[in-house]
């Protein structure tokens, strides 16, 4: 089927696994099951997901162990994570390491599906080279940002990198950690993503509309009003 969404699931609940697979392709998606992480990089650049729905416990794997690398391999694939194990530790390190939800088994196939569309509609602008938000336009091949089709910077590959993220969160945080994880390979001082920050504020500050925001202790939240 032409522009299909692709989701790789992995769960080790085999009869959960099936009912949830059936539902997804009921609703038009396609589904990649598997019932371990061994593999599951080959996995990816195999089969080029839409989006990642795992479990944390996949018999004696931890998908939380695998998802900094995940996460720095593909900064922009969404990824939700789904566990019976709700306990605040856990779910704030899954989310300081990049998820963008956490499902609390046991959930509803309503809530599921609602959770997937409104991941893959957030982030399917920026499979685009050219993306539009606020008074902008964004070509990502060029790194270029307009407005009223004038050119007013070029951004670093970098810089570039760091605007699509924030924008695949929008609204969100995105801690200091993940970024410097995913751009920098941890291999940068705080002073370099505090200077790539500014300079996206200095060029993004011609629409009020769209801000950068800094929360202290916690990351950044780009929002659109």
């Amino acid at each position: 089927m032409e522009n299909q969404r692709h989701i790789l699931y992995v769960e080790d609940d085999l009869d959960l696994a099936i009912l949830i697979v059936k539902m997804l392709e009921k609703k038009g998606f396609k589904v990649s099951l598997k019932n371990n992480l061994s593999s599951i990089v080959e996995e990816i650049q195999s089969i080029r997901p839409d989006l990642l729905l795992l479990d944390i416990e996949v018999g004696n794997q931890s998908s939380l162990e695998e998802l900094p690398f995940l996460r720095n391999k593909y900064p922009l694939i969404p990824i939700i994570f789904t566990s019976s194990h709700t306990d605040i530790e856990t779910v704030d390190l899954s989310y300081d390491n990049g998820i963008n939800l956490f499902i609390k088994k046991p959930f509803s196939i309503k809530e599921l599906l609602h959770n997937i569309n409104l991941l893959l509609n957030s982030t399917s602008l920026l499979k685009k080279s050219v993306l539009s938000f606020g008074k902008f336009t964004f070509d990502t091949e060029c790194n270029q940002l307009f407005i009223d089709e004038q050119s007013i910077a070029i951004l670093s590959p970098k810089e570039s990198l760091l605007l699509q993220i924030l924008l695949s969160h929008q609204g969100k945080v995105v801690s200091r950690s993940l970024i410097m994880q995913q751009i920098w390979n941890n291999t940068i001082s705080d002073d370099s993503l505090n200077n790539c920050i500014n300079h996206l504020r200095s060029f993004l500050n011609k629409d009020s509309k769209v801000q950068i925001f800094t929360l202290r202790g916690q990351g950044y939240r780009l929002t659109i009003t």
